[in-house]
């Protein structure tokens, strides 16, 4: 499996003029090259990969080569390498990488049927790889099609990290050819597809705001889609916002079926924003109404703040998502006295609720302990209310608090045209772009 088996087969396929042509090209690059290919009474197979193991000591050689062959490839050589060392790390079942292959030409419809390779003559990924980047099958159909497929097998990989790195491999390599990253299918184990998610990060940087946006259908790939100032004030919040909405991903995602839960990374003092405010200009119903809608602590952003004790509360979080809503793992606090809630945490009591309008300091000392789930009202609750909500929630699973609160937000909508304001803080630390750039001050945030 390498892309010098490939350029080894096209060497030993050239005429010896063609050879000696390669030959003298390549030593205007490489002038130590001269006799180093010679291999007296040796075959052109000999000489070939005595020429193919002096380039490669070079990064770019394998590159040079293919231009000296004028191979149309439409992948770079050096990406070729770099999937072959990812591919190396941790061995696919073969069974699986010929399941996925047959899959993928499926998808391609009769065109790709007529050139079927023989994949028993070679090691598997010998003959997929020449396949995949044989010029004339990439013409024939027009894609990039050892991209597209290692995209279709990522999900099937069972190694995380290695079904991250295919995946980022596929975005990467995209992106430096200037093409359209492929939609990756959804993992086969899943019986549904999964939820996505729209992450926004609000933060303060030199006196005013900036929004970046990162989109999500898959829990290892983030597609940064919006990267906007929006001045001294967030005035102009509304308008970026549309703007971001109204980008392809996240409008397939909501014609699907499955629109996106938005996560605004927030700084603390913004956290009991009610961010309906937001709404874009000229939408009929309010943000709370159409989508989840939820708000992460922004310094655990950019900031990294408070990071052991909030790893710790998810972790132990990870394990309950599926239970209730209920006295066992929920806490509520009545007064801001109580917000050092690490003992709520520690014995299980991983939903924390509030009785009480927090400030920014309240914020930072939950956030502190490790809160992750907290739900409150952004003004006064009547003791009636409370113990409605309370029954409500207790009936509900951790995990479907995003949707729930969605849909009571749009139920109360409809009865009364208003919202009612309470806030869900969602934070997951398994769900962080990885591109982000994190800011070096945060002087007027604390």
């Amino acid at each position: 499996m390498s892309l010098r088996v490939l350029l080894l087969e096209r060497l030993v396929q050239l005429s010896s003029p063609q050879f000696e042509e390669v030959l003298f090209g390549l030593e205007s690059s490489y002038p130590a090259l001269r006799g180093k290919a010679d291999v007296p009474g040796g075959t052109q197979s000999q000489r070939a990969m005595q020429l193919i193991r002096f380039v490669e000591q070079d990064a770019n050689g394998l590159s040079r080569l293919c231009k000296q062959l004028a191979e149309p490839f439409t992948v770079p050589c050096t990406a070729v390498v770099e999937l072959q060392n990812l591919l190396q790390q941790e061995e696919i079942a073969e069974e699986t990488v010929r399941h996925v292959f047959y899959a993928y030409l499926n998808t391609l419809g009769e065109q790709a049927k007529w050139v079927l390779p023989d994949l028993s003559i070679r090691p598997l990924w010998d003959c997929l790889f020449d396949y995949l980047l044989d010029p004339s099958w990439m013409k024939s159909s027009g894609q990039n099609h050892l991209i597209n497929f290692i995209g279709h097998l990522a999900p099937h990989v069972n190694s995380a990290s290695q079904r991250r790195a295919l995946q980022k491999w596929v975005s990467k390599t995209a992106a430096e050819l200037g093409i359209s990253k492929p939609r990756f299918p959804p993992n086969p184990d899943l019986q549904e597809e999964s939820q996505t998610y729209l992450l926004l990060a609000v933060s303060p940087e030199g006196g005013y705001y900036t929004l970046r946006a990162w989109f999500t259908d898959t829990p290892e790939v983030f597609d940064r889609i919006s990267e906007k100032s929006l001045g001294s004030n967030l005035d102009n919040l509304p308008k970026r916002l549309k703007e971001v909405l109204d980008d392809s991903k996240v409008t397939e995602a909501c014609l699907r079926g499955n629109a996106p839960i938005l996560e605004f990374f927030l700084p603390v003092n913004l956290l009991n924003r009610d961010l309906d405010e937001w709404t874009p200009t000229g939408e009929k119903r309010p943000l709370s109404a159409q989508y989840g809608l939820v708000v992460r602590a922004g310094e655990r952003l950019w900031g990294k703040y408070w990071l052991p004790n909030w790893g710790r509360t998810w972790k132990d979080l990870r394990k309950v998502l599926g239970e209730k809503v209920g006295r066992r793992r929920t806490a509520w606090l009545s007064c801001p006295e109580d917000c050092r809630c690490s003992r709520h945490l520690r014995s299980g009591r991983c939903v924390i609720g509030l009785w009480f309008v927090p400030d920014t300091e309240n914020f930072e000392t939950l956030l502190g302990s490790g809160v992750a789930i907290l739900l409150w009202s952004r003004v006064a609750m009547k003791r009636t209310t409370q113990d409605q909500l309370k029954r409500q929630l207790a009936r509900e699973a951790i995990k479907a608090l995003p949707e729930w609160l969605r849909q009571m937000r749009t139920d109360h909508w409809e009865r009364s045209q208003r919202i009612e304001p309470l806030s869900l803080l969602w934070d997951d630390p398994q769900r962080l772009p990885d591109d982000y750039q994190p800011m070096e001050s945060h002087p007027d945030l604390l």
